[in-house]
Order: structure tokens, then sequence, then C-alpha cells
């Protein structure tokens, strides 16, 4: 008898391997997903999942902090819950990546197994556009849904992210991926400050100290190594358009314009707002004083 786990593999490639499936993502334009979507589907609603679980473990282990939140409160718990969990593995892989025996591949349209092969069916390490990708699938879902909460902004970055990382499905641009993933270490700081604010430690040490790391990392990772990352891409593009195609190309260089904006315009809300914390924490000191 096949165990659960080798019921889902036999599953899985029974529904990837099937020649209409390929067929159909070769027509659009994506030959590899017809491999992953399972997989990529399956992420998301596992993202979906932990929404759902994160609010009633909340519930559950404290009960006054979910009585009193409201419903841009909750969203915001659960979403950043989520993103963690995204980006503690986005930053290891990418890591891993940047700093491993990186495979000598066409920056533009390259293949590397190791960075589209999804191998939770098969029992390796998830590889680097694993996770992303499913996770923007979801982060984007999620983004249409509260617009009117978050704004526009937070729906572009979700587009953009979703739509770059469906590129290494054609394969095209899978060189540049982890340096872009690694943006998401500032995310590790960020939640860890908003969580602080939500469970009372406002302008404790610990905030501090994820405030600092945040500014810090948000500048090395999304300014400096995105900025490097974003010329070194857009000037390979334009002589390019005839290999990749149009759409790759323009959308490309849009979203990585649209990208570093919202890098610079975030990086000076961080500055602005850990003075504000700072001050504010001053002032309190004085008055306990």
């Amino acid at each position: 008898m096949l165990s659960f786990v080798e019921n889902i593999r036999l599953i899985h490639y029974k529904v990837t391997s099937s020649t209409s499936n390929a067929s159909f993502f070769s027509y659009i334009g994506y030959p590899l997903l017809a491999y992953h979507w399972p997989t990529i589907l399956f992420w998301a609603l596992f993202f979906e999942f932990v929404v759902y679980a994160g609010i009633y473990t909340l519930k559950i282990f404290s009960p006054k902090k979910y009585g009193s939140m409201g419903y841009i409160e909750t969203m915001g718990w659960t979403t950043h819950l989520a993103s963690q969990m995204h980006a503690s593995v986005a930053v290891y892989l990418s890591l891993y990546f940047l700093f491993g025996n990186r495979e000598q591949i066409d920056k533009y349209t390259g293949f590397d197994e190791r960075v589209t092969i999804l191998t939770n069916f098969s029992g390796g390490l998830s590889l680097i556009l694993g996770i992303p990708s499913r996770y923007f699938v979801w982060d984007l879902f999620i983004s249409i849904v509260h617009i009117k909460h978050i704004g526009i902004g937070f729906v572009m970055h979700a587009l953009i992210a979703l739509n770059s990382t469906l590129f290494t499905y054609k394969p095209a641009l899978q060189y540049f991926q982890p340096a872009i993933m690694m943006f998401e270490l500032s995310t590790l700081f960020l939640n860890n400050v908003w969580f602080c604010d939500q469970f009372g430690y406002s302008g404790s040490s610990f905030q501090i100290l994820n405030g600092v790391l945040l500014a810090i990392t948000f500048f090395f990772a999304r300014v400096v190594l995105g900025t490097v990352t974003f010329i070194e891409l857009d000037k390979g593009l334009i002589g390019r358009v005839d290999i990749l195609g149009k759409f790759v190309v323009y959308s490309t260089l849009i979203g990585s314009v649209i990208l570093w904006t919202l890098n610079a315009f975030w990086m000076y809300k961080i500055v602005i707002t850990f003075i504000e914390k700072l001050k504010s924490s001053s002032s309190d000191n004085l008055k306990e004083e």
C-alpha cells in the first residue's frame, strides 16, 4: 500500500505529465509551470491557512488582545505572520544561492535547475522560486481584496513581484532572482517592529534594536543591492527584446523602476519613523525622571 506522501507524488506526476497540460503552458509562454502549478496552488492555499491559524492562535493565547483588535489590526497580524514565514525561507535560500556554488549560466536566458525545481513532493530542499511564487500569488490576492485598507502601493508591489518570479518558468532572468529575493531580509525586522507595537513593547530595547537592523538591512539589501541589480538587469534587457520578447523586457524595466522608487520612498519613511520613535522614547524617559 502506498503511503500518503507516495500517493501525493503519484497524483502530482499524473497531473503534471499530461500532454494537454504541457501544451497549454507552452502555449502561454511558461512551459516550466506545467510541472510546478499544483505546488504553487498548494502553497498559496497554505498561506491562506496560516492566516486563519494565526487568528485562532491569537484568540487562544491572547484573548484580551484579540478582543481589542478591529478588522485592520486582525488582518495586519495574520499578514505579518505569513510574511515572516515567507521572508525567513526566502532569505535563507537566497543566501544559499548567492554565496553557494552557483552554476555559470546566461544571466538573461540561462536555466539553473536548482532555481526552479520545487522539491516539496520529492523530499529535498524547497528551492528559491518555490516559496516566493506561491507566496506572491496569495499576497496579490490579499492585496486586491484589502486594497481600500492598504493602498495601491502594496498591490503594485505584489503584482510586480509575482510577474517577475513567473518569468523564471519561461525560463528567463533566473540569475537575478536570488538577489531580488534578498529584499525580504529587511521584512524580518519590519515585522518584529510591528509585532512590538501591537503587543505593548513600543519603545523597548528589542524594538529599537530591530528598528536599527531594519534600517541597515533595508538600505543594503533593497537600496544598495537593489540598485546594483536593477542597473545590471536593465542594461542587459535593452538589447534582448528579440530574444526575451517585448512583454518580459518592458514589464521588467517598468517594474524595476517602480520597485526602486518604492524602496527609496519606504527607506525615507523608515528613517523618519525611527527618528520619531527615538524622540518619543527619549521624551518618555525624561518624564519618568
